[in-house]
């Protein structure tokens, strides 16, 4: 794959296209997280993950507090979750970019189907 230099905007997508990967975020209302992120590996395969930060987290379930959910906000989960520091996009790929080097990407992120 091609290496940009910027990021492709296509509301509400961002896309990067690496030497390893393509990268895609669908960039929430207010910016904060989850974030979903699509990303496509040399071998043609589409893999998904959401990224949380630990904040985005207990919000949640301080919501899930007060309206009852997950035992009253005692537990969370979610499908192929990743504990991220920041949803910035320039993060996200670099996160992407270092599962990717380890392979670690195979079992943190889900094949889409």
């Amino acid at each position: 794959m091609a290496t940009n230099v910027v990021w492709r905007e296509d509301p509400p997508y961002l896309h990067r296209v690496g030497t390893d990967f393509r990268l895609t975020i669908l960039v929430g209302a207010d910016g904060e997280p989850p974030t979903d992120v699509t990303i496509e590996l040399n071998d043609g395969v589409e893999r998904f993950a959401t990224l949380f930060t630990p904040d985005s987290i207990q919000h949640i379930r301080d919501n899930n507090a007060v309206h009852g959910e997950c035992l009253g906000g005692r537990y969370f989960w979610a499908d192929h979750l990743i504990i991220v520091e920041s949803v910035e996009p320039s993060f996200i790929e670099e996160v992407v970019a270092d599962l990717v080097r380890s392979g670690e990407v195979y079992s943190a992120f889900g094949v889409a189907s």
